[in-house]
């Protein structure tokens, strides 16, 4: 998968309210179409959850949505560093890479990217929100790869994600 091949540095964990031994968590939404939990794994440093449609699975999707968690490193970096880094990456791998800032704070960025026609990689577009909070760098994903992304589908997902929150316990 993509985000796999590009992300292969990043270590990933998430925090949902079962996990109540930690002090965040966070509140995602989803559209109203039928997602399920298609993978999670999580161990004390790291973990991921990632959603799919019903009908689809993470080794073949259509639309993704991920949540990750990285703890510690909001100790090292905040959001916009971690946005940053996470773009420089990306254009490594796809040069022709088109993203677009649309919400930006140094500790919590809401953006888009698409790539098409990079080598190896699946045409796809990507609603990404990163919030730096006390324990971690959380970052969620709405991924799809049914492009081109109408203009009433990419106001959905912003709107979606940028209503993503972190609540303390």
């Amino acid at each position: 998968m993509f985000r796999k091949t590009v992300f292969f540095l990043l270590i990933a964990a998430v925090l949902f309210s079962a996990q109540l031994s930690f002090a965040e968590k966070l509140q995602l939404k989803f559209d109203e179409r039928s997602w399920h939990l298609g993978y999670n794994a999580q161990d004390e440093s790291q973990g991921l959850r990632e959603y799919v449609l019903k009908g689809e699975t993470v080794e073949n999707w259509g639309e993704l949505i991920t949540a990750q968690a990285f703890f510690g490193l909001q100790k090292k970096v905040n959001a916009d560093a971690y946005a940053s880094s996470m773009l420089m990456t990306l254009k490594k791998a796809c040069p022709d890479l088109v993203w677009k800032s649309i919400s930006k704070a140094s500790d919590d960025i809401l953006m888009e990217w698409e790539i098409k026609d990079c080598p190896g990689q699946p045409d796809q577009y990507e609603v990404d929100r990163i919030i730096s909070g006390s324990e971690a760098v959380y970052v969620i994903h709405y991924a799809t790869k049914r492009l081109p992304v109408s203009d009433e589908m990419r106001s959905k997902w912003l709107d979606i994600m940028s209503k993503v929150k972190l609540l303390k316990s």
